[in-house]
């Protein structure tokens, strides 16, 4: 996956978190649903951290924050990331009072080209992740048509980061 991934360039990805840690990563390639259990698996946790810390691969999600702090506990950084659509959706409606992902699509009327249940796997996860790369370009017209973009981008996405590590590690006052 991490190679036809880096071929393509991006990657639509949902993170599953059980005690803020990463349980599992819903990747969506090519109208197909691939998932990484990333419990009791050094194999699955190498895999994640070469994901992650590839610059080449522009991810796209849907809360970063959790991500950079479960992240954080294992050590590895987050980089590449050029799409958060709950941040995305913040910036251009910040009296907004769910930025939930399904509420989100709704709202965008995005397309759900829906995917086949997976016996065992969060099935409201898996029919959001199919409707990402549609919610993704739209709240992407958006931001460009408000000339957000560098907010996003250069702003917001590196503060999630930050914020994450704040929470995690903790800071003077």
């Amino acid at each position: 996956l991490l190679a036809a991934l880096s071929q393509e360039g991006c990657a639509y990805f949902l993170t599953e978190y059980g005690e803020g840690t990463i349980q599992k990563v819903y990747f969506y390639y090519n109208n197909t649903i691939c998932i990484l259990s990333v419990q009791h698996s050094p194999e699955a946790k190498e895999c994640l951290r070469e994901f992650f810390e590839c610059e080449d691969i522009a991810k796209y999600t849907h809360d970063s924050k959790p991500l950079h702090g479960a992240l954080g506990h294992m050590g590895i950084s987050c980089h590449g990331m050029a799409m958060d659509t709950l941040l995305a959706a913040y910036l251009l409606n910040p009296a907004g009072n769910d930025y939930s992902l399904l509420r989100l699509m709704q709202e965008y009327q995005v397309e759900n080209p829906g995917a086949q249940p997976l016996e065992g796997e969060n099935q409201a996860l898996l029919a959001a992740l199919s409707g990402l790369p549609g919610l993704c370009r739209r709240l992407y017209e958006d931001l460009a048509r408000n000339q957000q973009e560098d907010l996003l981008k250069k702003m917001e996405i590196p503060l999630a980061g930050v914020l994450a590590q704040m929470e995690r590690i903790g800071f003077a006052v």
